[in-house]
This record gives structure tokens, sequence and C-alpha cells, in this order.
């Protein structure tokens, strides 16, 4: 049997006879990943999940079969907690009602006993923003309470379906007091 090497061939078995078998250089260490730029803060899920339990327990305790919500400070749900035997309205207000503390932001509770809320349109730059990406959405109903790190909103609060408004309201605070030592 004959083998026939062509130029390049000999070259390389020379190469590796004359200087040993090549090593792979070591790779370089990976260059560290440049930290994510952040321009908007946002309620971190585990925090919306804590705060969320503690309206959900409190609720309860009062003997409330509530819905409890968290909305990031864009509008986009976090978490939805159904109680057993929550009504079905209770999950679309919930929801509504964590909008208009966005947009305002402010309480619902200090909104609904005012007994009036400004057209959406004229509550500020932002709320015509939610009204356009979000149709309908408000519901002027206590229960949502923006979530706020030095006096920016990163989120949103809501608790719907406990046995009076005021209970409602009284939960979501509970939900904030769980988390606030730690919001930053």
């Amino acid at each position: 049997m004959k083998t026939v090497l062509n130029g390049a061939a000999i070259a390389c078995v020379l190469a590796t006879a004359l200087v040993g078998p090549v090593q792979a250089a070591p790779a370089a260490a990976p260059a560290a990943a440049p930290a994510p730029v952040s321009f908007v803060k946002s309620i971190p899920l585990d925090l919306a999940q804590e705060a969320a339990n503690a309206a959900m327990a409190d609720c309860r305790r009062q003997g409330a079969h509530p819905t409890v919500g968290i909305m990031d400070t864009f509008g986009q749900l976090k978490l939805l907690l159904v109680d057993d035997n929550a009504s079905l309205i209770s999950q679309k207000a919930v929801l509504k009602t964590m909008y208009l503390a966005l947009m305002l932001p402010a309480s619902t509770m200090a909104t609904y006993t005012r007994n009036e809320v400004a057209d959406a349109r004229e509550i500020g730059p932002s709320a015509g923003v939610f009204e356009r990406i979000a149709p309908g959405k408000p519901l002027n109903q206590p229960g949502a309470i923006p979530i706020t790190v030095n006096k920016v909103v990163v989120g949103a609060i809501g608790v719907n379906g406990a046995l009076t408004y005021e209970m409602n309201d009284a939960c979501a605070k509970a939900g904030i007091a769980k988390i606030q030592d730690r919001l930053n």
C-alpha cells in the first residue's frame, strides 16, 4: 500500500518533528459582562410575592377571600393571587384599580374619598400613555396603592374582594409595610 503525501502534509510532519506537538494557547478569561443598565426601577418579583402574601394573609385573618395583585412600573402584571372563593369580578377590579394607582400616582382610597377622579388625559403625561395602551382600564375603587422608592413609583399593589373598601385598603397597606424597609 502506497501513501502519497502532498507538500502541505510533508511540511506539517516536518514541523511536528522539529518543534514538537503544537499546544493550544490557553484561553483568555472571558471578559466580565457589563452590568445591565436600568433607566427605570421596578419592584423585584421576590418582594412582590412577599407583599402579596402579606396582604392576602391580612385579609384572610379578617375573614375575607380577596384577589391580590402587583403591577410593575409599566402596568404589567407581576403576579395575581386569587384566594379560594374569590369572585371573578374581584380579579377584574383589582387590575383596574392598580392601573389607576399607577396613573395618578395615588392611593385609590384617597381618590375615592374625594369622590372624583380627573379624566385620565388630564391627570398627567404618563396617564395619557396608559389610556392609549389600556383603554377603559382605570377603576376608582379603594384597594390599590402605588409602591414607591424615594418618591419614585416602582409598582402598585391592589386588593379587591375584602369585606369593605377600607379592608381592601388596609390589606394593601399591610403588604407594603411587609417590604417597605427593603425597597431601595
